[in-house]
């Protein structure tokens, strides 16, 4: 048997309940569920002994960590953005830089005394690539554990394979509402908002924003990511009162928009949802507004990143869209102001959603792993289910077993002119928020999220 890891040379004890409520009022990032001293019970780590799993013991004085994201493609400004974050989390859990300095619930060297290395992949945007990539970085690298998938295409490619092989996996921006439903596994956790929550998020705060009794088409890419949203956006819009007039599909990949446009023009419609991203986005919003019907018409982009707003000039002033995280929207969070500070001084470059997310995927779980003392894999996992709070970079965000979905916060923005960005080519102003939010279990899509179905590996 094996038991509980500890690289060489470290007495960091996992961090008792009132040491964290400590942390909450000094740096606001917390980690209370479950994180009770030895992380008892059979799934916690503590003094339990596990038979090896997955890559799960270490070996030597080095753990190494996996990034997979479109690095090339129409996302690759946003994979890069991850993969950045990525390293900045590796960097700072090594070296108790950032906001990992600020809270004593990571130990600033390292996790639990390894000292951790970054690998990384080009997922390509597509799925054979990043299941290779994937298989790759777990058989052959070693990862403990690995992160990003900026497309869904990407993340449902690699939730399998880090389940079967029982190696945790944290996502990025990826927003079919299937990755937190139907595809649900037991060793992915979803850092994003997604499909369900961009679409009741519409319902609350659009009618406000745009108006009442409006009608609308939609275009989207056509795969999970597109239909997803179409799908919740129509049924949170219709429940309002909005009209829904059809709607059109493009290939992924295809910057022409034009029999698209045709088709919206001929709708008639008050309001676009256009659920695309990045090159395409911009395409689409150039063409439009070529056409005319840019200036007859508001636009929504259900996900909202600032790149693709701010490469897009002057056809993106106007255009509303939905975000999970802003850098200029975080407020008087401490830890994400000091996260914006040290990304820009690494990288002179302003941190994304994706960055943001790649690099708090890291760090939520080192502190997992450290609140119960083992990297071993369903021990962490488990720490999750024991319901996961803390507020991080991305605000407050509140874990759950049955679908591994954290309650979060989701800001409407509208893009600015290029005139009113700043010297960074900042692109969103905010419109509206929600507060933190969650839909129930037992509706869609979490109620076919059957994560019972998938044993953790449990031994003892």
């Amino acid at each position: 048997m094996v038991r509980r890891d500890r690289g060489p040379e470290t007495s960091i004890q996992s961090p008792s309940r009132r040491t964290l409520l400590k942390t909450v009022g000094a740096a606001g990032l917390a980690g209370l569920a479950g994180c009770t001293g030895d992380g008892g019970g059979p799934n916690g780590g503590g003094s339990q002994e596990f038979d090896p799993i997955g890559n799960w013991p270490p070996d030597g004085d080095t753990v190494r960590l996996g990034y997979n994201a479109d690095q090339s493609g129409a996302l690759a400004p946003e994979g890069e953005q991850g993969r950045r974050g990525f390293y900045l989390a590796i960097q700072h859990l090594n070296n108790n830089e950032g906001p990992v300095g600020m809270t004593d619930q990571l130990s600033g060297d390292g996790v639990l005394g390894y000292t951790l290395e970054g690998i990384d992949a080009d997922g390509e945007g597509q799925a054979e690539p990043s299941i290779e990539n994937v298989n790759r970085l777990i058989d052959r690298d070693g990862v403990q554990a690995f992160f990003g998938g900026i497309s869904s295409t990407v993340t449902k490619a690699a939730m399998p394979i880090a389940q079967r092989k029982r190696v945790p996996y944290s996502g990025a921006i990826s927003t079919s509402g299937g990755i937190s439903g139907k595809d649900c596994t037991r060793y992915y956790w979803h850092k994003s908002g997604h499909s369900e929550f961009f679409g009741r998020a519409a319902g609350r705060m659009l009618p406000e924003a745009i108006g009442q009794d409006k009608s609308m088409y939609h275009i989207y890419v056509d795969y999970s990511y597109g239909k997803s949203n179409r799908d919740a956006h129509t049924k949170y819009l219709t429940e309002q009162g909005w009209e829904n007039l059809g709607s059109t599909s493009i290939a992924v990949g295809e910057l022409d928009h034009s029999p698209q446009i045709a088709d919206l023009e001929e709708s008639g419609a008050d309001v676009l949802i256009f659920t695309s991203f990045g090159a395409l986005a911009r395409a689409a919003l150039k063409q439009m507004s070529n056409s005319g019907i840019l200036s007859e018409i508001d636009v929504v982009i259900p996900h909202m990143t600032g790149y693709t707003v701010g490469a897009s000039g002057p056809e993106a002033q106007g255009v509303y869209g939905f975000a999970p995280w802003v850098r200029q929207f975080s407020g008087e969070n401490e830890f994400a102001q000091s996260f914006v500070e040290t990304f820009q001084s690494e990288y002179d470059n302003p941190a994304t959603q994706s960055a943001a997310m790649a690099y708090t995927g890291v760090i939520q779980w080192a502190a997992m792993a450290e609140a119960v003392e083992t990297m071993h894999p369903p021990s962490v996992i488990a720490e999750l289910e024991r319901g996961w709070e803390w507020n991080n970079v991305m605000g407050p965000e509140a874990y759950r077993k049955c679908d591994h979905t954290a309650e979060r916060r989701i800001f409407l923005a509208k893009g600015l002119a290029p005139e009113n960005r700043d010297d960074t080519n900042y692109s969103l102003e905010q419109v509206d928020s929600t507060d933190p939010f969650i839909y129930p279990c037992d509706t869609f899509p979490a109620q076919d999220c059957d994560m019972d179905s998938y044993d953790r590996g449990d031994e003892g």
